[in-house]
Parts: C-alpha cells; structure tokens; sequence
C-alpha cells in the first residue's frame, strides 16, 4: 500500500470483502478533527454490531489540546466499539504521556509523528487489520451460535444465509460479486451455509482438499488444509456431533488462532444441529 500523504486526523481502513490481509485498502477516510470523525463512524461504516472500521489513526492535538484522545473515548464509551485498532500519534509527548493513554483510553499502539514512515504504517495498518479481522470474525461466529440455540436446523438455515448475503454486500448495499467471499458449510449431509459458490464445485473441491495431508487441529481427525487460494476445514464426528466441514475459496492461508476459532465454530454448531435431529427422533419403547 502506498500512503500518498501524511495521515492527519482521523483516518479508517477496512480490509476486503474476502478476509484476505492484502493491504489494498478498501476504504479510508480522512477527518480534520474530532466532530467530522465522529460524523463519519455515525455513518454504516461505524456499525455497532462488527463496525467496518479497521484502523484508526488519531492525532491527540485536533480542534483542541485533547480532542484525540476524547475521540478515543467517544470510540470505545459512547460507541462500545471494541473492536477498531486505534493508534494514537503525538508531536507533543508531554501533553499525552505515553502509558496513560494506552491504559485510559484503551489503545492499541501510540507513536511519534518523527515515526510516520510509510513503512511504519504499513505494519501497523497490517497488524491492525489482522487483529480486527479476528476480534470481528470471533464476535460474529459468537452471534450466530447465540441465535442458534433453540431454532431448528431450518431455521439455522435460514438465519445463516441471511447473514452470508449481508457479507456479500458493501458498506453502500452494493452486492460484491465475484470479489465476494465464497464459503459452504456443511453438517453431515446438510448444506448450512452456501454463499457465492455452487455446492457440486463445492463437494468436489472439498474431496479435493480432504485428500491433502493438511495440518492437523488438535487429535481425532480434526484438520485444515490451505491450497491455491481454497481452505478446508474439517470436523471429526463424535458422540456429541456429526462430521462437518467448511470451504472458503478465494482466501489467503489462515494463522492457527483463526483455524481453530473456525474449528470451534464448526464443531458447536454441529453439536446444536445433532441435539436438534436427536430431539426429532421417536423414542424408543422397550
């Protein structure tokens, strides 16, 4: 990513559509001070429910001495946004000491403005975007568990696809198309998930990948496997769950801290949809 400018203010990254961490930035926005920031996160880009909003970089002295660090505030009290990477930069040490700004204010990282190298940026736009991309994906697979619990397997369905063709939209309603992730999940035979991408190419792509060696997740046959842009990842049966597996097409290779949030994910809800078809079953009469 090339910076065409030094970043003043209040700048916002979101990452792409399909999850990959390439720094080609979809969006960013920059605020002269602390009321047009806020006027922007009041947009869908500040949504309090996974906000699109990545990173932030935030000048301390804006309209007054200590309007950055009010904007902060105003991002994690007023918003409950936990979520966004902010950073904040100083030229005046002083005025804002470095601990207490990251213990006050819930930072995620402060540096000088003698720092605002391109290269400095990129990384922490880079690490940034990662972390928020987990913090996101961990809070929206805990959503669909949530809404999960105590609906039939149709109306997990249902609920499920509903939010895949939300994630196939931008921040404008603008459907993605083919930049879109393409993601099945499947429990036992049932397709549960089914965004962007034909089932058939989907079972065969996950043959494909199951006869890959993988990496192994834990004992019992859990396992991903990553090759050319496709990830496979795949849940044992066990007593409490059948098998399943999900297939993104058109990512870039995941850290294990995502696999096996992935993993968890697959696995709970394959325990939900058993419970689900054992409730269903006629019981036995000896």
């Amino acid at each position: 990513m090339r910076l065409e400018r030094v970043l003043a203010g209040f700048l916002v990254a979101q990452h792409t559509a399909n999850g990959t961490e390439d720094l080609v930035v979809a969006a960013h926005k920059d605020a002269k001070g602390k009321a047009e920031a806020i006027q922007i996160l009041a947009t869908p880009l500040g949504r309090s429910s996974a906000p699109y909003v990545a990173v932030a970089f935030i000048d301390v002295v804006m309209e007054t001495d200590q309007a950055g660090l009010e904007l902060c505030e105003y991002i994690r009290e007023t918003m409950r946004n936990k979520t966004t990477q902010i950073y904040v930069r100083t030229g005046q040490a002083g005025v804002a000491p470095e601990r207490s700004v990251i213990d006050r204010y819930d930072i995620n990282g402060y540096f000088s403005k003698l720092e605002t190298t391109e290269d400095k940026l990129y990384s922490l736009v880079k690490a940034g975007v990662r972390q928020h991309e987990y913090m996101t994906s961990s809070l929206i697979l805990f959503q669909l568990l949530s809404q999960a619990v105590g609906q039939s397997n149709q109306g997990i369905k249902d609920m499920m696809n509903a939010m895949a063709r939300g994630l196939k939209q931008n921040v404008a309603g603008a459907d993605l198309g083919q930049y879109a992730l393409q993601l099945v999940v499947v429990i036992g035979d049932e397709p549960f998930i089914d965004m962007g991408v034909d089932q058939d190419q989907a079972l065969a792509e996950y043959r494909r990948l199951d006869a890959l060696p993988g990496t192994a997740l834990g004992g019992g046959g859990d396992k991903y496997v990553f090759d050319r842009g496709s990830l496979l990842l795949k849940a044992a049966a066990t007593t409490a769950s059948d098998a399943g597996f999900m297939v993104y097409t058109g990512v870039e290779e995941p850290g294990s801290g995502r696999a096996l949030l992935d993993l968890s994910f697959l696995k709970a809800l394959a325990s939900i949809v058993k419970a689900n078809a054992n409730r269903l079953q006629p019981s036995r009469v000896g």
